[in-house]
């Protein structure tokens, strides 16, 4: 939870995808479906260019289970964007299934709730979010 929080924080490093996300992850959003490292990364690492501040109002733990392993909390993240400082406040239910190591699966983000959108071609324009996303965002490259 303490690396998530720092990833909502525009506070992203490689160091906490290494230690608790899976290579083969997927995240998901109204906005992006990503599946692996290069698009989940990147959708993390262009946070600070968007946002310069996030901060979390308010989160707590839902539920917590074994079989399946997932926890789903509640959120409350308050973004202000660069350059015009204007803040928009994004309620969520985050989802986040964990693998035998507890490392992340998959984390699906439901802002204020909702289910992801699945209108024709929603599902197109969030795959071409996550695809595109990693040519303009660059990840940093692992410490030698």
């Amino acid at each position: 939870m303490d690396d998530l929080k720092e990833l909502y924080c525009c506070r992203p490093t490689r160091e906490i995808f290494e230690r608790s996300w899976r290579k083969d992850a997927i995240f998901e959003d109204p906005f992006v479906q990503c599946q692996g490292f290069g698009e989940y990364a990147a959708q993390f690492f262009a946070m600070p260019k968007l946002f310069s501040k996030s901060e979390t109002i308010s989160s707590r733990v839902m539920s917590s289970t074994n079989a399946p392993n997932r926890i789903i909390y509640h959120q409350v993240q308050k973004y202000t964007f660069s350059y015009i400082g204007r803040t928009k406040t994004i309620e969520s239910i985050i989802i986040v299934d964990l693998d035998e190591d507890d490392k992340i699966v998959r984390v699906t983000d439901q802002w204020n709730g909702k289910e992801l959108p699945s209108w024709f071609g929603s599902g197109f324009l969030r795959l071409l979010n996550a695809k595109v996303t990693p040519w303009i965002v660059r990840v940093p490259k692992p410490a030698s």
